[in-house]
């Protein structure tokens, strides 16, 4: 990981202990660009500074009054054009299923709060054939593991989900709501940790709406995140009610993951 610039503040509130905290890391993987000989000097730098940004997102995670940040992985961007032409191609090819709502392991049918389709990139075979939208499943990873070291030993991961590839054509929301907030009904390691990684136009504004509604677990504020190419979202999966708002003109893309974990006082 490297050229990384951290910082923390509010979006939307002047409440500190809500801020979401955005800093900007590059994760470093076997698909990163080859850099100049010149950079080389810089890895050591770099690396302290990929470090601190992971420390920041690692101290949100574990505030209880927050549990939010914001990141961008600087992939290429050649890279990001061809996983949305991927995903596009899933698209139209019908390879998606609608959404569901589910409380404690069970379906719940008939529930209209979300209008997404999705697709399971290892279920579906997808992870083998389309090999921009593993690289960048690869890359979360990554962010991940170097995130796991810092939050032990308060959160103890255990193990990963599938990625969810999830499509928003224009009109379509997902409610507010709680990721896990019944423990998924396991014993002591639901998910607590989601990652939601943005893989759209470059040229995504507010008029195309289609925000991400992050609602500040200790007071009635919330923040918006625009689903800007690029840009990766963590959060507590069993502490923050969020919500998808409707995208106007054109589909809204992302890739998620969510990371099980003991939570130790």
């Amino acid at each position: 990981m490297d050229d990384v610039d951290s910082s923390c503040e509010s979006l939307d509130s002047d409440d500190e202990d809500n801020a979401v905290c955005e800093t900007n890391t590059r994760v470093q993987s076997k698909h990163d660009h080859a850099r100049d000989d010149d950079d080389d000097d810089d890895d050591e730098e770099r690396r302290a500074a990929a470090i601190d940004a992971v420390t920041s997102v690692a101290a949100r995670m574990m505030t209880p009054n927050a549990g939010v940040a914001v990141t961008t992985l600087n992939m290429p961007a050649s890279l990001l054009s061809e996983a949305l032409k991927e995903a596009n191609e899933l698209y139209r090819s019908g390879a998606m299923t609608k959404g569901h709502v589910a409380a404690n392991g069970v379906d719940l049918p008939g529930i209209e709060q979300r209008g997404d389709s999705v697709l399971w990139l290892h279920e579906s075979g997808v992870y083998q054939t389309h090999a921009s939208l593993r690289k960048l499943d690869e890359a979360m990873q990554a962010f991940v593991q170097q995130l796991a070291h810092e939050v032990k030993p308060k959160l103890a991961l255990t193990e990963r989900t599938d990625a969810m590839l999830a499509c928003y054509p224009p009109g379509a929301r997902y409610a507010k709501h709680v990721d896990n907030p019944d423990g998924d009904g396991r014993d002591g390691d639901g998910r607590r940790i989601a990652l939601v990684y943005y893989l759209n136009d470059d040229d995504w504004t507010d008029d195309d709406a289609g925000a991400l509604r992050l609602y500040h677990p200790s007071s009635d504020g919330h923040d918006d995140v625009l689903p800007r190419r690029d840009v990766l979202v963590v959060f507590r999966a069993d502490r923050v009610a969020h919500e998808v708002l409707a995208p106007r003109l054109r589909r809204r893309w992302a890739l998620t993951t969510w990371w099980c974990a003991y939570e130790h006082e």
